[in-house]
C-alpha cells in the first residue's frame, strides 16, 4: 500500500522509484510467550526501525499503536495514511452476543493493559487473562472454550477482511483506544529530503495531526511511571482543519470536562452544573491554546491577525491501574488559530507544533489530576 503510493508520487515528480520490501522479524513477533510489558517498549517496531537507521531500508511502516510515542534517533514520523476505525471490537464464543452476557467469573483474553483496566472497571466479574498471538490462534482459543471473548482492534480485522467474526464492536465512550489505534505511519531518515518529499506527496494531514497530539499525550501520561505504579493509558484527538480564517467562535476552548472513578466524561458532565474543578478546567484548556499557539509561533514569527486556517482539536486521554479500580479521564476541546507567516516555519509545521503542545499539555493534566485523586478502598 505505502509502496505503491510512493511510486505514484514519484512518478508525479518525474522520478523513477523501485520498491523492494525488506521483511524484518521483531523481539515481539519472537517472544509470544512473553507480557508485552516485559518485552518493553519498541517490541514491534525496534528492529524495522534499526534498518532504517542503518540504511538497509529506506522507510519503516508502522501500524503505529505499536510504536513508542517518540521517533527513535536519527528518524522522523514523516508521513502516515488516512485512519482506519479507531474502535475496539470484541470476539466472542458461540452462545454469546455481547460482553454483558457472560456470566460471572468468564475469561476475557488480552495482554493489552489498557483494555484490561476499562474492562474491568466496567465488567469487574469478569477474569481477564493474558492472550497473545493473530487473530486466527485467539480464535481458536475460542473454539476450544480456553476463552469467553476476546478484544481486538477493529482496524486489524478489517485489514485482514474479517470484520464479520467481531460479534460486538466497543465505542470510544465504552472503551478508549490506544493512541494512533488504526494508523498505519511511516518512519525515514531525519536527513533523507527526498523520501520525505516523497512521503509528504502520500501524508494524510488529519491523521498526522491527530496522531501527532496523541503521541505528546502519551509521553506526558508515560512520564508518570516514575512516580505511580503501573498504568494502563489511552488517548484519542480528532483534528479538524478550517481554511480561510475564523467561523464565529472566537478561538475560545470549548469544554473540557474530568471524569473518575469510571465514569465517563460525559456523564460526569450532564450529572451536575459546573463545578469548581470544571472551572479549573476550562482555564487549563485556555493555558493549553495559548500554549499552542506559542508553540505554534517559533522565534521571529509575526501574530497573523488574519489566519488563514485554524485548528479544532477534541481530545479524550485516560489514565488506570491494571485491575481497573483506578480510572482517570478527561476529554476537552480547543481551537488553535495557525498561518504560514514567514519565520514560523510553514502552515502545516505550525499545525503540527499546536496540535503536539495541546497533546501535552493534557497528558500533564490529566497525570496531575490522577495523581491527586485518592486510592481506591
Amino acid at each position: 500500500m505505502v509502496g505503491a503510493s510512493l511510486q505514484v508520487a514519484a512518478e508525479a515528480e518525474g522520478w523513477v522509484l523501485r520498491v523492494a520490501t525488506l521483511v524484518v522479524a521483531t523481539r515481539g513477533d519472537a517472544a509470544l510467550g512473553e507480557s508485552l510489558r516485559a518485552l518493553g517498549s519498541g517490541a514491534f517496531t525496534q528492529e524495522v526501525d534499526d534498518a532504517v537507521q542503518r540504511g538497509d531500508a529506506d522507510v519503516a511502516v508502522h501500524s503505529l499503536k505499536d510504536a513508542p510515542p517518540s521517533a527513535p534517533h536519527g528518524l522522523v514520523l514523516a508521513a502516515c495514511l488516512a485512519r482506519e476505525d479507531v474502535r475496539d471490537a470484541v470476539v466472542l464464543a458461540a452462545g454469546h452476543a455481547c460482553l454483558g452476557d457472560l456470566p460471572a467469573g468468564s475469561k476475557v483474553g488480552t495482554s493489552s493493559m489498557r483494555r484490561r483496566a476499562q474492562l474491568l472497571s466496567s465488567y469487574p466479574s469478569l477474569e481477564v487473562v493474558p492472550l497473545r498471538g493473530s487473530v486466527q490462534a485467539r480464535v481458536a482459543a475460542l473454539e476450544a472454550g480456553e476463552l469467553s471473548a476476546t478484544v481486538v482492534a477493529l482496524a486489524g480485522l478489517k485489514r485482514l477482511g474479517q470484520k464479520h467474526i467481531a460479534g460486538q464492536v466497543l465505542g470510544t465512550h465504552d472503551m478508549l483506544p490506544a493512541a494512533c489505534q488504526g494508523t498505519i505511519g511511516v518512519m525515514c531518515r531525519e536527513g533523507d529530503t527526498r523520501t520525505r518529499r516523497l512521503l509528504a506527496c502520500v501524508c494524510h494531514m488529519p491523521t498526522l495531526l491527530e496522531v501527532t497530539a496523541e503521541r505528546a499525550c502519551l509521553r506526558a501520561l508515560m512520564g508518570t511511571a516514575s512516580v505511580m505504579p503501573p498504568v494502563a493509558v489511552a488517548a484519542l484527538a480528532t483534528a479538524r482543519l478550517h481554511h480561510g480564517g475564523d467561523d464565529g467562535t472566537g478561538g475560545r476552548p470549548a469544554t473540557d470536562t474530568a471524569a473518575t472513578d469510571g465514569a465517563t466524561a460525559a456523564a460526569a458532565a450532564a450529572a451536575a452544573p459546573p463545578t469548581p474543578a470544571a472551572v479549573v478546567a476550562e482555564a487549563e484548556a485556555a493555558e493549553a491554546e495559548a500554549q499552542a499557539q506559542a508553540a505554534a509561533s517559533t522565534a521571529g514569527a509575526e501574530p497573523c491577525p488574519s489566519p488563514s486556517s485554524h485548528l479544532d482539536l477534541e481530545f479524550d486521554c485516560l489514565i488506570a491501574s491494571p485491575d481497573g479500580r483506578f480510572l482517570h479521564r478527561r476529554t476537552g476541546s480547543c481551537r488553535c488559530d495557525v498561518s504560514g507567516s514567514s519565520g514560523g516555519g510553514t502552515e502545516e509545521e505550525q499545525q503540527l507544533a499546536a496540535a503536539g503542545a495541546l497533546g501535552e499539555r493534557y497528558g500533564r493534566a490529566l497525570a496531575e489530576a490522577a495523581r491527586a485523586q485518592p486510592e481506591p478502598t
